[in-house]
């Protein structure tokens, strides 16, 4: 059920009720008028009321129409009662009635021509133009929107406005839209999704503000900007050769992962693992051959790993790897599974370390590094005492 209708639709839906009510104080000026015995009062100055009612409705016309009335009435008045009003009295009342009815008229010419500029800017508007009352409900929209989304005004006044919020980003929405009861209030470069017909979603930028009794908004749809942006991210903090995240990416996500510990207070464990022998392969089988090799071990150790550890191409042979909430025993267990899905022949070294929750972050990934230098030698004594 539609909440409201549109701001179009006021003006045609009461004429004949002003017609009656303008009627009806004619009715009663006049038979106040032929009540009272002075007839020097005052009383047929209060037909500038439904007058004034009739411009405002009407224009210049509707007000020039009651004038024709009130006159017409106050010489009835005149010719029943005998009393002698003549030219001036006429003159003065004529004169009064009929700029009451041209000043208002005027006003209301002038209104409707700004309502109809109006009007046309905002259903010509390439943004998302509408207007929305504090039950949540639009109560006006404009074409873009079926331009934009592919709904029908109906559709998008027949419904609360935030069913068509994704749902991750309604709890922003509805805070944001309480906010804006205080007329103070202005919303500018807010964000959300909105579901389309077709049941994608697009984002839309918003600014809006209200007047206290309902909100006024545009929207711009920015789907393609966020696409560019979520393009241009991954492109920043992807390795290009083994679609891993790259350094930069790590440094971010160890940054999050020790707040998050730090808060939960649950270990956090990083491995820093460093590929064997990578530099023999490129000499010995060619670069493509070493690439083969990169890819090849990133894609098992995303298999090997659990869903909420984390891996990053550090840059040459070198990866990291953070394991929150783990402990050295189950990171022993993670990290054996990564030995066992490595390609036939080749091998890594690790070296892992636990973060102690208040040292910096940056000597926790050197002791990690200490720990993979101090793997890699004894990798090598290892395989120089079995020559």
């Amino acid at each position: 059920m539609r909440r409201a209708r549109s701001l179009s639709l006021r003006f045609t839906d009461g004429p004949a009720r002003v017609i009656v009510t303008a009627g009806a104080m004619f009715a009663l000026i006049v038979a106040w008028r032929f009540l009272d015995d002075d007839p020097a009062s005052a009383i047929s100055s209060l037909y500038v009321v439904p007058i004034a009612l009739l411009a405002v409705t009407f224009g210049m016309r509707g007000g020039l129409a009651g004038v024709a009335l009130a006159l017409g009435l106050s010489g009835l008045w005149a010719q029943v009662e005998h009393a002698g009003i003549g030219p001036q009295g006429y003159l003065a009342r004529g004169s009064t009635f009929v700029a009451v009815a041209l000043v208002v008229g005027w006003q209301v010419k002038a209104r409707q021509r700004y309502q109809a500029e109006a009007d046309r800017w905002f259903s010509i508007s390439d943004e998302l133009c509408c207007v929305a009352n504090f039950d949540g409900y639009f109560t006006r929209v404009n074409e873009a929107w079926a331009d934009c989304l592919g709904y029908s005004p109906d559709e998008l006044m027949g419904k609360p406005y935030f069913e068509f919020v994704h749902p991750d980003d309604l709890e922003r929405t509805q805070a944001e839209a309480a906010a804006l009861v205080d007329p103070d209030h202005c919303t500018v470069h807010f964000e959300n999704r909105y579901r389309a017909r077709d049941g994608s979603w697009h984002w839309l930028l918003w600014s809006s503000r209200s007047d206290g009794k309902a909100i006024y908004a545009a929207a711009r749809d920015i789907t393609e900007r966020k696409r560019l942006e979520h393009n241009l991210q991954t492109l920043a903090t992807t390795d290009k050769l083994t679609g891993l995240p790259n350094r930069r990416a790590w440094e971010e996500r160890v940054t999050v992962e020790a707040r998050r510990a730090a808060r939960s207070g649950e270990p956090l464990l990083v491995a820093m693992v460093d590929l064997d022998d990578l530099k023999s392969v490129n000499d010995n089988a060619g670069h493509a051959a070493g690439d083969r090799l990169l890819r090849a071990s990133a894609a098992a150790w995303c298999e090997a790993l659990r869903k909420t550890d984390f891996i990053a191409r550090l840059g040459g042979d070198e990866f990291g790897v953070l394991l929150p909430n783990c402990i050295e025993a189950e990171a022993e267990v993670v990290i054996e599974r990564m030995r066992q899905a490595m390609p036939t022949g080749h091998r890594f070294s690790v070296g892992v370390a636990r973060w102690d929750g208040e040292e910096p972050l940056l000597n926790l990934l050197k002791r990690a590094d200490q720990a993979l230098y101090e793997a890699k030698a004894q990798a090598r004594t290892e395989s120089g005492s079995s020559h």
